[in-house]
C-alpha cells in the first residue's frame, strides 16, 4: 500500500466514524469502538479526525464522552509500518541505546551497499541483493546483535512512538490493520510488546527485530534522480501484521486471564488489586534488566530518577514490604537507591491511618494542644462524642452538616492543620507513620500503568501542595489532599463500624495537579544527585559559547592561563575512576572537565552540545590537566565531601585513637558497644584516654571515673576527637586538598580545582564542613563523613 493510499484509507475511516451515533455504525465498527470504549452506549456519538504528522505514530484520533483514543491504521500485506530518514534513527540508536560506532558503521556500510558510510556513490558502485549480503556478512552480524539487544525499545519505536512521540508523549494505543467497512486491532500496551519481543527473528530479510525486517527504503541501484533520496531513510515492513494481530489478541486473553487468577489468589486488602498489579508488574519490568531493555516509557522514567545512567547499567527493583511507611517500590543502581509511591485512576486514596495513632503523632511532635484534639476527634465522628460511640441517628449525614453544627471545632481543627501543613503533608505523601524514624522516605511519586506515566520529585510536590489553596468543600484539607473518616458507617453495618476509627487522605485531582507539577518544574533532572542539572547546563552553556566570550570561558581563560580556547571543550565524567585513597574504582571530585582537540560542529548540535565521556571515547581530544570542575546545586545540602572507612582514615591520619574517640557511642542505650569498637579501630582504651586525657583532667573529671563506659567520659572524648581532626585538617594543605579536591586521590583531570554554583565559577577553597559517624556503627561498619 503506497503512502497515499494510507492516507485515504485513514480519511475514509474517520468518514465513516464522525459524528455517527454508536447504533448506527455497522457491526464490525460497533465492535472495535465498543473494544475500546467498555462503557459506551448505543446513544453515544463518536468523533473522529484524522491528525499524523511527521515523526508521530497515531494517525486516527477518536473520542466518546470525552475520552480520547490514538489508531496507528495499516492495511493491506507486506506492511511498512516505520520510515524515517536514516541519520534520525542512528542519532536515536547511538544517543539512547548506546549504539557503538563499530555498530553505526556496520549498518551504514550494509544500507548504502557501496563501500561508503554515506550513500556517496554512483549506481555502478551499489551491491545487488546477494553480493551485499555475501560482501557484508560480518557486518550483518555486528548490527544484528545490536537489534536483538534492544529488541522492545526499537519496537516500541515502530509502532507505539515514532520519531517524536517519546518526547512529545503523543503515543498509538490502538493498531488498527483494515479500512472503513471492516478490520482486524489489538492495543499497543505491554502485552503486545510483550508478545512480540518475545518472537522468534524471522527469516524473511537480513536485518530483522522479532517478525520486523529493517532495510532501505529504497537503494536506487539503477540511479534515479527521484528516487535517490530514498536511500537516505530506513523502513520497517511486518509481512505478517495481520496473522500476528490475530494471536496478540489470543496472548492478550490468556495474559488477562492470569492477572485475574492471580489477583484472586493473593488475598488482596481493601479489593486493591488493581494497585497491587500495577506495583509488581512494574518491579517486574525493571528488575535486573538493563536500562537498554526496557519499554520506552518506563525508561524514560528511569533516566529522570538517574539521569546519566547508561544503557548498559543492570536495574535492581523490589517491593518495600513494610506497610507503616510511604514508598512502595525501591529502584538501585550502581548503589545509588530511589524510593517511589505509585498510584493509578482517580480518587486516589493516598493514606490511612487509626485516629488514635494519628492524633498521638500529633501531640508528640506537632504539640497539639486539647482544644484541637477535641475539635478534631468531634468533626471527624461528627455525633456529637469524643469517641464515635454513637447510636447511628446520631450520626450527620455529611461534611456540609458536621461542618454547619460544628462550625467552631471545624475551623480550630483546619487552624491546626493549616499551621501544620507542610508536616502533615510529608506525613501523608513521604514518611507514613513510620518512615520518618527509619530514614525511609519517597523520592518520586509515579503515576500510571507499566506502559505509560508520569513521575515527579517528592519536593516539587510537597511545595506545590503546601501553596495550594486548601478546598473549602472538604472536611479537612491541605491544598489538594482531603482528610475525612474511611467510613462513617451511617446504616451501622457491624463490618464497617471499625472504619470509624481510621482516617483517609484522598488526593482526587492527583493526575491534573501532577501533570502541572511536572510542567512547571524548571528541573526535571534534579533526581537524587545533587548537581546533575549543573552538571547539564554547565557542560550546555560552555560547548553553546562557539566564540568563547562569556562570563565562564573568561574565567577558564584567567584560571588555566590560557588565551587560545577555540580548541577546548566541556566533558561531563560519565565513569568511575580508580582511588589511590579508597583502591577501588569511585566518582571522583570532578563532575566536568575540559578536553584539547577537533570536534565537528555537527556532533555538538546532534548532542545539543551535550558531552560526556562516552561521546568523546572515539574522538581525537586530550584532557586539560587541572580543569576539573565539581557542580553543586545552590539549595543542596545533602552530600558529602568524603566517606572514610577504617583503611582510608589510617592512610590519612594514622591515628586509631582519633577515629576510635569519633566513633564512640555516647547515648545510655548504646554504650556497652563501645568496647567493640575499640576492637574494630584496633585501639586499646587505655591508650584511648590516655590520648584524651588532658581533655578530661581540664574538665574536671577523677581518673577513677575514665572508661569507655562513662557517657560523660565518651562525649568529652568524641567531641575532642572530631576537633583535633578538624584541626589536622585545617592545617594540613595536602589532606584539605585530598578531602575537598581529590588532590592525590585520583589522576588528572579528575581532581576538582573549581566548583560551578549559582551559575558562575570560582576556585575551591576549605568550606565549613562537619564531621560525623555513618549509619552502620551498629552493624559493625564504621565510617567518618566529613560533610557541610
Amino acid at each position: 500500500m503506497g503512502q497515499n493510499d494510507g492516507v485515504e484509507n485513514e480519511k475514509k475511516l474517520v468518514g465513516a466514524l464522525n459524528n455517527k451515533m454508536l447504533k448506527r455504525l455497522t457491526s464490525y465498527q460497533q465492535h472495535f469502538i465498543k473494544d475500546i470504549y467498555k462503557n459506551v452506549n448505543g446513544t453515544d456519538i463518536v468523533q473522529a479526525k484524522k491528525i499524523g504528522g511527521a515523526g508521530y505514530k497515531p494517525d486516527v484520533e477518536i473520542e466518546v464522552d470525552g475520552e480520547k483514543h490514538y489508531i496507528s491504521v495499516k492495511k493491506g500485506s507486506g506492511n511498512s509500518v516505520h520510515q524515517e530518514k536514516t541519520e534520525f534513527f542512528i542519532h536515536f540508536c547511538m544517543t539512547e541505546l548506546d549504539m557503538s560506532k563499530t555498530e553505526r558503521d556496520s549498518l551504514l556500510l550494509y544500507l548504502y551497499g557501496d563501500g561508503t558510510l554515506d550513500g556517496d556513490s554512483s549506481p555502478e558502485e551499489r551491491l545487488k541483493d546477494q553480493e551485499l549480503i555475501e560482501t557484508y556478512r560480518n557486518e550483518i552480524n555486528t548490527v544484528q546483535k545490536f537489534l536483538d539487544r534492544n529488541k522492545r525499545s526499537l519496537i516500541e519505536r515502530f509502532l507505539i512512538y515514532g520519531r517524536k512521540g517519546t518526547y512529545n508523549r503523543k503515543k498509538a494505543d490502538y493498531l488498527y490493520h483494515g479500512d472503513a467497512k471492516k478490520g482486524i486491532w489489538c492495543p499497543l500496551n505491554f502485552d503486545t510488546i510483550d508478545y512480540l519481543v518475545n518472537q522468534p527473528n524471522a527469516k524473511n530479510s537480513p536485518l530483522v527485530i522479532g517478525p520486523f525486517s529493517l532495510q532501505v527504503w529504497n537503494r536506487n541501484l539503477e540511479g534515479k534522480t527521484e528516487l535517490e533520496d530514498r536511500r537516505h531513510s530506513i523502513q520497517i515492513k511486518w509481512g505478517t501484521c495481520k496473522k500476528d494481530i490475530e494471536k496478540i489478541n489470543q496472548y492478550q486473553a490468556a495474559k488477562e486471564r492470569e492477572r485475574k487468577s492471580t489477583a484472586q489468589q493473593g488475598h488482596i486488602i481493601g479489593n486493591n488489586s488493581q494497585g497491587f498489579e500495577n506495583q509488581v508488574n512494574l518491579i517486574s519490568i525493571i528488575n535486573n534488566k538493563r536500562v537498554s531493555e526496557l519499554p520506552l516509557a518506563i525508561k524514560n522514567i528511569v533516566k529522570t530518577m538517574f539521569p546519566y545512567v547508561a544503557m548498559s547499567e543492570r536495574l535492581h527493583a523490589s517491593k518495600i514490604k513494610n506497610n507503616e511507611v510511604k514508598p512502595r517500590i525501591s529502584i538501585e543502581v550502581k548503589g545509588e537507591k530511589v524510593n517511589i509511591t505509585v498510584f493509578m485512576g482517580g480518587g486516589n486514596s493516598v493514606h490511612q491511618e487509626k485516629i488514635d495513632c494519628f492524633i498521638n503523632y500529633c501531640k508528640d511532635e506537632l504539640g497539639m494542644t486539647h482544644e484541637e484534639e477535641d475539635s478534631f476527634l468531634t468533626i471527624m465522628f461528627g455525633d456529637g462524642t469524643l469517641d464515635g460511640r454513637s447510636t447511628v441517628e446520631d450520626r450527620l449525614k455529611n461534611t456540609v452538616e458536621i461542618k454547619e453544627h460544628f462550625s467552631k471545632q471545624a475551623t480550630i481543627a483546619q487552624a491546626f492543620f493549616d499551621s501544620n501543613k507542610e508536616a502533615l503533608i510529608k506525613r501523608f505523601l513521604v514518611y507514613g507513620k513510620s518512615g520518618e524514624q527509619m530514614n525511609i522516605k519517597t523520592d518520586y511519586i509515579y503515576y500510571g500503568t507499566n506502559v505509560t506515566g508520569i513521575i515527579v520529585p517528592i519536593s516539587s510536590i510537597v511545595d506545590y501542595l503546601n501553596k495550594k489553596e486548601n478546598s473549602e468543600a472538604a472536611l479537612l484539607s491541605l491544598g489538594s489532599l482531603t482528610v475525612q473518616p474511611w467510613n462513617r458507617n451511617l446504616t451501622g453495618k457491624m463490618e464497617n463500624e471499625h472504619k470509624r476509627y481510621s482516617l483517609q487522605v484522598k488526593w482526587g485531582r492527583m493526575k491534573q495537579d501532577l501533570s502541572k507539577i511536572y510542567m512547571l518544574d524548571d528541573s526535571k533532572n534534579k533526581g537524587t544527585s545533587a548537581g546533575n542539572w549543573e552538571e547539564y547546563e554547565l557542560v550546555s552553556k560552555l560547548n553553546r559559547d562557539i566564540k568563547r566570550t562569556g562570563k565562564l570561558w573568561k574565567f577558564i581563560g584567567t584560571a588555566l592561563n590560557r588565551s587560545q580556547l577555540e580548541d577546548v571543550y566541556a566533558v561531563r565524567v560519565s565513569k568511575t575512576v580508580y582511588s589511590k585513597l579508597s583502591e577501588k574504582k569511585v566518582l571522583p571530585k570532578t563532575d566536568v572537565y575540559l578536553v584539547k582537540g577537533q570536534i565537528a560542529h555537527s556532533i555538538l548540535l546532534d548532542n545539543n552540545y551535550w558531552l560526556d565521556e562516552d561521546a568523546i571515547a572515539d574522538l581525537d581530544v586530550m584532557p586539560l590537566p587541572g580543569s576539573g570542575i565539581s557542580c553543586k546545586r545552590p539549595d543542596s545540602k545533602h552530600f558529602t565531601y568524603i566517606k572514610l572507612t577504617q583503611k582510608s582514615f589510617m592512610k590519612l591520619f594514622n591515628d586509631p585513637n582519633m577515629g576510635a574517640g569519633i566513633s564512640l557511642f555516647v547515648n545510655e542505650n548504646d554504650i556497652n558497644l563501645n568496647s567493640e569498637v575499640l576492637n574494630h579501630w584496633n585501639a586499646n582504651e587505655k591508650e584511648v584516654l590516655n590520648r584524651f586525657s588532658s581533655y578530661l583532667i581540664s574538665s574536671g573529671i577523677s581518673s577513677n571515673e575514665w572508661t569507655i563506659t562513662n557517657i560523660k567520659v565518651c562525649k568529652i572524648i568524641k567531641e575532642n576527637a572530631i576537633n583535633n581532626m578538624r584541626e589536622i585538617i585545617v592545617r594540613s594543605q595536602n589532606i584539605a586538598n585530598g578531602i575537598f579536591k581529590g588532590t592525590g586521590f585520583y589522576d588528572e583531570p579528575y581532581n576538582a580545582n573549581y566548583i560551578y554554583i549559582n551559575g558562575a565559577l570560582s576556585k575551591i577553597s576549605i568550606p565549613n564542613f562537619s564531621i560525623t559517624t555513618g549509619s552502620g556503627r551498629h552493624k559493625g561498619i564504621y565510617t567518618i563523613i566529613i560533610k557541610p
